[in-house]
């Protein structure tokens, strides 16, 4: 049977931080490299030109989720 080969693939689940405030965090694989993503709703006026999500990627083991200063946060998440 083939090994599983996970280079290049992503995963994410939806999750709450201690505050409640509602994110995603996601495993990600690069060429081989283990990293960690958080992505965060923002409140976004109509006519802006800010992003709706924003967030930050680590090295995987390094901590990545501030879900608390994250403006918008603690909006529900579409999906």
């Amino acid at each position: 049977m083939a090994e599983y080969d996970n280079s290049n693939r992503i995963a994410g689940w939806l999750r709450e931080s201690k505050t409640g405030s509602k994110y995603i965090s996601f495993n990600i694989n690069v060429d081989g490299k283990e990293y960690t993503a958080a992505v965060f709703k923002n409140e976004v006026e109509e006519g802006s030109k800010k992003p709706l999500y924003t967030g930050k990627v680590a090295p995987k083991g390094e901590y990545v989720a501030s879900g608390p200063a994250v403006e918008g946060a603690d909006e529900d998440v579409p999906f």
